[in-house]
């Protein structure tokens, strides 16, 4: 079983991430936070697989930089970049923070993996 940290400031899309992923044979969501600091408390505490998780959240600590803390301190644990925002750079600064995929949705077609 792949367990599961989603992380998105919008509540209705956090809830609508964990319930797609519930329901597919072997993930399982298993916590969320709404912004950097809930989310690197949760990744410590639940030790998923993955954490799922916006490029854009408040507080100060953007996704891309979330998603260095979270290899630093969770070292099992694969970020996993999700955002609507298709700004210059993004890709690749969240590919050297140490995420294994991205994607922008909306964009046709697959996002570089690493």
């Amino acid at each position: 079983m792949i367990s599961v940290l989603v992380v998105d400031d919008h509540a209705v899309v956090r809830a609508g991430l964990v319930a797609l992923l519930n329901t597919a044979t072997g993930i399982k969501a298993i916590g969320e936070a709404a912004d950097a600091e809930s989310a690197l408390a949760e990744a410590a505490r639940l030790r998923p697989d993955v954490v799922l998780l916006d490029i854009d959240l408040p507080g100060g600590t953007d996704g891309i930089a979330l998603a260095a803390a979270l290899t630093a301190r969770v070292p099992d644990c694969r970020p996993l970049m999700l955002t609507a925002l298709d700004r210059p750079g993004h890709l690749e600064r969240a590919l050297r923070a140490g995420a294994c995929w991205t994607r922008v949705c909306g964009h046709h077609g697959p996002s570089p993996a690493r």
